[in-house]
This record gives structure tokens, C-alpha cells and sequence, in this order.
């Protein structure tokens, strides 16, 4: 590499219909062009209606800059590295790395559902809004569809969503 970098990059070779301004694809200047062309008609897929691309200016101003540099010859066998031996540290530069943190560290990661026998959202959680810069104390009793042996509350919500689907159902049949 070169101490600087003269020249650009292609960001897209072809410009998206959504990403412009005008919402159309055409010679004209348009902020959101980032392509050197565009596929036309603007409802082409390739396979039912054939496509064809159409250059912008910049495409035959990247073509021409590509043909113009000279390819390079360098070989494997050719080439000579600048450097030959591993660079060393400077030698008045030293420091010592802070102390270890004394924090209790995550046995298992808090997106494993389970680890060494433990679920890993057993946390105390909170439910409502504090204020900013208050504190609330953490309440761990379960919730009633927690402790629903029995189902009930799962139960329950089950019915209100099969009831729902049925009045959408009768009524898409009446209005159809």
C-alpha cells in the first residue's frame, strides 16, 4: 500500500429504484444514484421480462480509469518485503496493567435457558414504572399464571384468542 489512496470506490453498480429521489431510474442527476447504471424496464426480473442495463456516465468513467492502470506483474518469486524481521516493542514505553476487578463473574451465559441446574431468568424482576433515580424493591412472588397448576390462566387467555379468530371468521363470511 501507497502512504495515500488516490481514486474511489464503486459503492453499487446498480442503482435501486427505492434508494432514489424521483423513485425512477433515468440519465437525469438524482441524489440517491448511487449506481453506474441501472437495469431497464423498470419491471424486469430476468426471467419473464428481459432486462438491460443501462449505463450512467460513470460507467464509462470507471471503465476508463480501470483500462488505463497498467496490470501488475508482480510474482510471487519477484517480491521483496520491505521488512525481514519481526518489529519489537520500544523499549522506554512501559506501564503495568490495572488489578484484576473483584466482581462476582457469570457462571453461564444469560442467554442459556439452563445451566448447572439453574434457569437463567431466576432474577428478581420488577413490573411498573420508578421514577428516575428511584428504587423499588423487587418483589419474588410468582404471578398468578405462574402458579396456575392448573392451567387456568393459560386457559383462559386460549379461549379469548379462539374467540377472537371466530368472530373475525363469521364476520369475513358475512361481508364476503
Amino acid at each position: 500500500m501507497t502512504a495515500e489512496i488516490v481514486g474511489g470506490n464503486v459503492f453499487e453498480f446498480v442503482t435501486e429504484i427505492h434508494n432514489t429521489v424521483a423513485k425512477k431510474t433515468t440519465k437525469a442527476a438524482d441524489t440517491g444514484r448511487y449506481g453506474v447504471g441501472y437495469f431497464s424496464p423498470d419491471n424486469c426480473d430476468h426471467d419473464k421480462v428481459p432486462c438491460e442495463f443501462k449505463k450512467y456516465p460513470e460507467y464509462d468513467n470507471l471503465k476508463k480509469a480501470y483500462t488505463a492502470e497498467i496490470s501488475s506483474s508482480a510474482t510471487f518469486d519477484s517480491y521483496a518485503p520491505e521488512r525481514t524481521a519481526i518489529l519489537e516493542c520500544p523499549k522506554n514505553v512501559t506501564g503495568n496493567l490495572p488489578p484484576m476487578p473483584k466482581v462476582k463473574t457469570q457462571k453461564c451465559a444469560s442467554t442459556q435457558p439452563t445451566c448447572n441446574g439453574e434457569t437463567s431468568n431466576q432474577a428478581a424482576t420488577t413490573t411498573g414504572n420508578v421514577a428516575l433515580g428511584g428504587k423499588k424493591t423487587p418483589s419474588n412472588e410468582a404471578t398468578q399464571a405462574e402458579t396456575a397448576v392448573d392451567g387456568s390462566a393459560a386457559a383462559t387467555m386460549c379461549s379469548i384468542s379462539m374467540l377472537s379468530t371466530a368472530v373475525a371468521v363469521i364476520f369475513l363470511a358475512i361481508v364476503v
